[in-house]
């Protein structure tokens, strides 16, 4: 976006040069016209695969940023003021399969429509031995270590909704997976931050030493008075309206 902008920027000054100025006010005035026409603002429906009904509800969201919206009644969203750049979308919701679409600036996309399956209900997996189902107390210290890490900040983080947290322990093939019924809520009041991972996957292979996570994340910036945020901005973290 800014590429072509600039090529527009340089065609205005050549052309203001042959013409003279009144020709370069002029051709300002388009150019002004036509970058605040661009649209930086992302739409669209949510749908339920099955029945074509509104999924209302839906946290739809640009991971690693703070941009989100939520779908109203009749299934919409939007999410406005988008900043330049290549992106994920997210769509979740309880019951539900979580949904992406990548897009950029660039070439923004019409209204969106996006189509939601219905989350099956998994059985037991045929594994040797099967899974046992384990508790937060046993395997909270475990999750958050491989998580969220050792450091200094790390130490300082909590997780606000850890009851959402489902926890799988293969005793035979020693590995542990965690699964989550909702976004997981993690925060840091030395870094300012709050943050809703969305987990599609973690697992923990003891006998291998291997551990792997994915997910998407949505960030917000904290509250905090005057000197609590020049603290935080000092430590780095960057500010939601900055993102």
């Amino acid at each position: 976006m800014f590429n072509n902008d600039l090529r527009l920027f340089r065609s205005l000054l050549f052309w203001s040069y042959i013409y003279g100025v009144k020709t370069f006010f002029t051709l300002a005035l388009v150019l002004l016209s036509f970058l605040s026409g661009a649209q930086t603002r992302l739409t669209g429906l949510v749908l339920d695969a099955e029945s074509s009904s509104p999924v209302a509800g839906s946290s739809v969201f640009i991971t690693n940023t703070s941009l989100a919206g939520v779908t109203n009644k009749d299934g919409y969203f939007e999410i406005p003021d988008i900043p330049p750049g290549i992106y994920r979308l997210v769509i979740t919701h309880v019951g539900f399969e979580t949904v992406t679409y990548d897009f950029s600036t660039e070439k923004m996309p019409g209204k969106l429509k996006v189509i939601m399956k219905p989350k099956m209900v998994s059985m037991e997996p045929v594994i040797v031995g099967g899974y046992i189902t384990e508790t937060w107390e046993k395997w909270g210290k475990t999750f958050t270590e491989y998580f969220i890490g050792l450091s200094d900040n790390s130490m300082r983080t909590v997780i606000k909704n850890h009851q959402t947290l489902r926890f799988r322990f293969y005793k035979k093939l020693n590995k542990l997976e965690v699964v989550a019924n909702e976004p997981i809520i993690i925060e840091n009041k030395g870094l300012g931050y709050r943050l809703a991972y969305q987990l599609e996957h973690f697992e923990i292979n003891f006998n291998e030493r291997t551990n792997f996570f994915a997910g998407y994340v949505l960030f917000t910036a904290m509250k905090g008075n005057n000197s609590r945020v020049k603290k935080w901005e000092k430590t780095g973290w960057k500010r939601t309206q900055d993102l």
